[in-house]
C-alpha cells in the first residue's frame, strides 16, 4: 500500500481494535469509529487459540491476557442430577495453544492498547460510502465527510459497512434456529474454576466462574425467532424458553436482570463468496459470523484482523484483500459447516437424538471427546 494510507475501521470490537493495533505496528494510524458511547462487550467466555494465540503473543498482549484469564481448570456436562461427562483442562489442553478469557476483559485489554495507537471516535458510525477507483468518500452519522484509502467493516453481525457496500443477494444469513442469552450473577452455586453445562431437550445452560469469583451464565434454546426482542421483553422471553427447567437453571434465572439489559440474539451465520468490494473489506462477524456455538468466533476475528492488517501494509489494497480472503475462507467455511452439524447434538429437539447424545457422552471414553476439542483448537 502507498505511504501513509488512510484506513477507516468501523467497529471497536475485537476485530476492529485488533486490526488497529496490528496496523500501528507498521506505522499506520487508523481511524476507528464506534456507534456505542464507549467500549462494551457481552459477559461470556471466549477463547484465543492456534493462530490468534500466536498473534497475541507477537503483539505483546499475551502477558495481560494470561493474567486476566478466567482460570477455569475443569468442565462437566449434566442432565438433571446425572453427570454425563467430565474434563480436566490440564489434560484436555496439553500441547494446545489456547487461553480463555471473558470477552469484556479482552476488549478492555485491546482498547487500552489501541487508544494510544489509533484515533477512536465513539458515538459515531458510517452513514454512507461512495467508492472511487483509488479511495472511498465516507459520510458519518455526525455529518462529517472524509476520504479513506480503505474501509474495514469490523462491525459485527449487523454490519453497516456490509449493508452499504454489498448487494443483499451476495449475503446469506444462515439461521441455526437457536437463540442465546447471557448475563452475570453472584456465585450462587459455589463453583471454583469450573465450567458446567446443564443439558435438556431443545435447550441448555452453561455457567462458569469469572475472575472476580462471580458467575456468568449462557442460555441456548431452539426457536424460530428471527431477531432479538426489545430489552423490556427479553427477561420474559428467556423465562418462557426455560419454563419447567431444572433446579440449577431455575436458581440462575432468578438473577436475570429485570431491566432486560443483557445479551440476547438469535444464532445466525453469515456466508459470503467475497469479503471485499471496491475499497471496502469485511472482517470478523461482519464477513463470516460463526456464532457463539462454534466457540471460535473471537479467535477467527482476532486472526482475521491480524491477517488483513499484515497484507494491507505489504500489498496494494485489492491484492491484500484477495490474499487475506484466500488465507482464511476455507477454514471459516469448515467451522461454519461443523457448527451446523453439532448444533443438532448440542440442542437436540427429539427424544431419540437426546437419548443417543446422552448415552454417547456416558459410554464413550473421555479421550474421544478430548481429541475432538484438541483438534478444534488447533484448526483455527
Amino acid at each position: 500500500m502507498q505511504v501513509n494510507p488512510k484506513i477507516l475501521i468501523c467497529g471497536a470490537g475485537i476485530a476492529g481494535l485488533t486490526a488497529a493495533i496490528r496496523l500501528a505496528r507498521d506505522g499506520v494510524k487508523a481511524v476507528v469509529v464506534e456507534r456505542a458511547p464507549d467500549v462494551r462487550a457481552d459477559g461470556y467466555i471466549i477463547s484465543l487459540s492456534h493462530r490468534s494465540y500466536r498473534y497475541a503473543e507477537a503483539l505483546g498482549l499475551m502477558p495481560e491476557i494470561r493474567r486476566r484469564s478466567v482460570g477455569v481448570t475443569a468442565s462437566s456436562y449434566h442432565r438433571g442430577h446425572t453427570t454425563l461427562l467430565e474434563f480436566n483442562y490440564d489434560r484436555l489442553f496439553t500441547g494446545v495453544d489456547v487461553v480463555q478469557i471473558m470477552r469484556d476483559d479482552l476488549q478492555d485489554i485491546l482498547y487500552t492498547t489501541a487508544r494510544d495507537l489509533a484515533e477512536i471516535r465513539f458515538g459515531t458510525t458510517i452513514a454512507g460510502i461512495e467508492h472511487g477507483e483509488q479511495d472511498a468518500a465516507v459520510t458519518f452519522s455526525d455529518g462529517r465527510c472524509e476520504r479513506f484509502d480503505v474501509v474495514i467493516g469490523a462491525d459485527g453481525l449487523h454490519s453497516v459497512v456490509r449493508d452499504l457496500t454489498f448487494d443483499p443477494r451476495e449475503v446469506s444469513h444462515r439461521r441455526l434456529d437457536l437463540c442465546s442469552a447471557a448475563f452475570r450473577l453472584p456465585n450462587i452455586a459455589g463453583l471454583s474454576h469450573k465450567f458446567e453445562t446443564h443439558m435438556e431437550r431443545g435447550r441448555y445452560m452453561v455457567m462458569f466462574t469469572t475472575p472476580d469469583n462471580g458467575l456468568a451464565a449462557v442460555f441456548v434454546w431452539a426457536t424460530t425467532m428471527a431477531q432479538a426482542p426489545p430489552a423490556e421483553q427479553r427477561r420474559q422471553v428467556l423465562f418462557d424458553a426455560f419454563a419447567g427447567t431444572g433446579e440449577i437453571p431455575t436458581a440462575v434465572l432468578a438473577h436475570c436482570p429485570i431491566d432486560g439489559a443483557f445479551y440476547m440474539d438469535p444464532l445466525v451465520q453469515v456466508r459470503m463468496a467475497n469479503w471485499f468490494q471496491d475499497r471496502s473489506v469485511l472482517v470478523g462477524d461482519a464477513a463470516h459470523c460463526l456464532t457463539l456455538l462454534s466457540g471460535q468466533g473471537a479467535t477467527m476475528a482476532f486472526t482475521g484482523a491480524c491477517a488483513l492488517a499484515e497484507r494491507l501494509v505489504a500489498l496494494p489494497a485489492q491484492q491484500a484483500f484477495a490474499a487475506y480472503q484466500a488465507d482464511l475462507q476455507k477454514t471459516v467455511i469448515d467451522v461454519q459447516d461443523r457448527t451446523r452439524k453439532i448444533s443438532r447434538w448440542y440442542v437436540p429437539c427429539t427424544w431419540w437424538r437426546q437419548s443417543a447424545r446422552d448415552l454417547g457422552m456416558r459410554l464413550f471414553p473421555a479421550t474421544w471427546f478430548e481429541r475432538h476439542f484438541q483438534a478444534k483448537y488447533t484448526r483455527a
